[in-house]
């Protein structure tokens, strides 16, 4: 390796401990332009690729980082890293096992190995470096699958009907027609108007307190799902002004739509 390629790779191999994946894949395809057989630079091309969520791209990364070094523990190791966080179990365990052979006391690997056949918690991946890379988004999100996706849709028609609700009874409520009628003039009088509605319409209360719990719930579940996916946090912006005006059901089940279909066509 030349000292032009040992930088590049360092640089790669810092972009990727910092969370700089794009950078990392930049710095390592810059080197493989180069030497297309580098060992080093195409494994941290394929972590970046899986860190960024690119399956399919990653996974014949790892493949070829596998076969340009064929006696590499790190190399197997990581594509097994890889495979498990995609749900690939089988090809993950084979991979590890690949990996305790060549290296019978990679610390990691064995660790790898127990959680593949117990409890199926996320391992790290580790770049040719002595650093590791901390591993994609919160695990129990991978584990729920598409009942994920199915919380955050449930979450949303829960938060219509709360939202929904209070519109509806605040209309059939006589103290809020008058409202309508004679707009108050002092805070004190709207304040009163306010308190007759709700003593008209009791479960405005308890309606209203879960609606404003589940805007939070899902600025929540938003922000969860945008660290996993490694996803654009400008979405937050239009979730957070439609939940001021009580819309946030509508901006969810919007980015879990489009969510849903970048990966379909991505894979």
């Amino acid at each position: 390796m030349t000292d032009r390629y040992a930088k590049a790779v360092e640089q790669a191999t810092e972009a990727l401990n910092s969370g700089r994946f794009e950078d990392a894949l930049n710095e390592a395809r810059g080197v493989l332009v180069l030497e297309p057989d580098h060992a080093d630079a195409t494994l941290l091309q394929a972590i970046a690729l899986s860190q960024l969520g690119r399956t399919e791209e990653a996974s014949a990364a790892f493949v070829r980082s596998v076969t340009l070094a064929p006696a590499s523990a790190k190399a197997r190791y990581n594509a097994a890293v890889h495979e498990f966080n995609a749900g690939n179990r089988d090809v993950a365990l084979r991979l590890t096992n690949d990996a305790l052979i060549i290296e019978p006391n990679h610390a990691s690997a064995k660790d790898l190995q127990s959680r593949i056949t117990k409890d199926g918690s996320y391992p790290k991946l580790e770049t040719p470096g002595v650093q590791v890379v901390a591993p994609r988004g919160p695990g129990f999100i991978d584990k729920l699958g598409q009942g994920w996706i199915a919380i955050g849709f449930t979450l949303s028609f829960v938060n219509a009907a709360a939202s929904l609700g209070q519109t509806a009874m605040m209309s059939g409520s006589k103290a809020y027609q008058e409202l309508q009628v004679s707009q108050p003039k002092e805070l004190s009088e709207l304040i009163a108007k306010v308190s007759a509605i709700t003593q008209e319409v009791p479960a405005l209360v308890p309606l209203g307190m879960l609606d404003y719990f589940l805007r939070i719930v899902l600025l929540v579940f938003l922000v969860l799902d945008l660290n996993h996916r490694r996803g654009n946090y400008v979405w937050l912006v239009p979730l957070i002004l439609a939940g001021c005006c009580g819309f946030s059901w509508v901006i969810l089940p919007l980015y879990l739509v489009f969510a849903v279909l970048m990966k379909r066509s991505s894979s």
